[in-house]
């Protein structure tokens, strides 16, 4: 641990400074999740997650539960509109304990921030607040052209004085390529393994997102799935077949899926994946668990289906959700990242090889005029 001074001006330990992440770039890999309460936070200190990030706003409570991990405190643009408003939080956040700050904001800011000795992480890519300008929300790079400017943009926050950047969903050999001719340190979501910090946020990491984006992965295990098979009886598929009463164990999907086209609007069918999902739940985990002799009767091969056994299994779901679990899902995800098995592939974005090599040759002209 490091020991060092708060922007408050108290004696605190840190894990990692600024100067220990940029003289890590290139050399060794990072992690970094989000913590927005003093239980995340904890969770992922035990986990031994490199970096959190919170909302600015919640500095103080993740605080709370970790005094001693890298953290940077994001400033959401809406809260803090005016150039005041930015330096004001940003000073507020560093004086309750947070390490940097994270602006999406224009340059300008980013170099207001540094000019006063803020570490400032910027945020390129896909900034999905500012997504109206390519188009909606997409992958940022996959053309030659598009990935070189891209790389200014890299070169353009570095000068403006920030020392990290937030690179999402960008092709991860374009990626690869910045990573390598920036002094920035890179935090990759959802651009591949070539960056110097792998960055998930820890809803999916713990499998509770609704509609996880593809760069994302549970680590949750069995409990991913059944927290998916929950999400689908909470719906208006649970509603429509506590009305029916009963479900069949051994009902195919397709069946499933034929009955559900006179039940529900397509809007509110959930899809053969989940079906499948929830068909294997019933068949094997939560018959396998004893959870459905101990508490409902089973006919056969059917289960009597109500409104109180749908909460009863949500209840029992999020019961398992315990700190430990969490952690062992942080861990899972901090040896994936830290040996590079994740993000594998089908969690990055590619970019066509005429594409890529178009950039990397520009890139190559770029470094021989400069």
């Amino acid at each position: 641990m490091k020991r060092i001074y708060t922007w408050a001006g108290a004696p605190a330990r840190r894990n990692l400074t600024v100067a220990d992440l940029r003289a890590g770039k290139g050399r060794r890999r990072f992690t970094q999740v989000t913590a927005n309460t003093p239980e995340e936070a904890e969770e992922a200190g035990a986990a031994g997650i490199d970096l959190l990030i919170c909302d600015s706003r919640n500095v103080e409570s993740v605080r709370a539960g970790n005094d001693e991990r890298f953290l940077t405190a994001a400033l959401p643009p809406p809260a803090f509109p005016t150039r005041g408003d930015v330096i004001r939080e940003a000073f507020r956040a560093l004086g309750a304990g947070a390490d940097a700050v994270m602006t999406a904001r224009s340059m300008k800011i980013v170099s207001m921030l540094a000019r006063e000795d803020v570490p400032v992480m910027g945020h390129l890519g896909l900034v999905p607040h500012k997504s109206t300008w390519v188009g909606g929300l997409r992958a940022v790079g996959r053309t030659a052209e598009e990935a070189f400017q891209l790389f200014e943009r890299f070169r353009r926050l570095e000068e403006a004085g920030a020392c990290m950047v937030q690179a999402e969903v960008i092709p991860a050999p374009v990626m690869a390529a910045i990573s390598e001719r920036s002094g920035l340190v890179t935090v990759s979501l959802g651009s591949g393994p070539g960056a110097d910090v792998t960055y998930l946020f820890m809803e999916d990491i713990c499998g509770e997102s609704e509609n996880p984006p593809r760069h994302a992965r549970a680590f949750f295990g069995d409990l991913a799935r059944w927290m998916r098979c929950s999400r689908v009886l909470s719906g208006p598929f649970g509603k429509k077949i506590s009305v029916e009463r009963m479900l069949r164990f051994d009902t195919k999907p397709h069946e499933i899926l034929a009955w559900m086209n006179d039940a529900l609007p397509e809007a509110e069918r959930p899809s053969h994946s989940d079906l499948v999902e929830l068909q294997r739940w019933f068949r094997e985990d939560l018959v396998g668990l004893g959870l459905l002799q101990e508490q409902y009767r089973v006919y056969e091969d059917f289960i009597y289906v109500d409104e109180d056994f749908i909460s009863d299994l949500i209840t029992w779901l999020d019961s398992q959700k315990t700190p430990r679990e969490r952690v062992s899902a942080l861990k899972a995800f901090r040896a994936d990242a830290m040996s590079g098995a994740f993000p594998a592939k089908e969690q990055s974005v590619d970019i066509d090889p005429r594409e890529l090599e178009g950039f990397l040759e520009r890139l190559e002209a770029r470094g021989r005029n400069s």
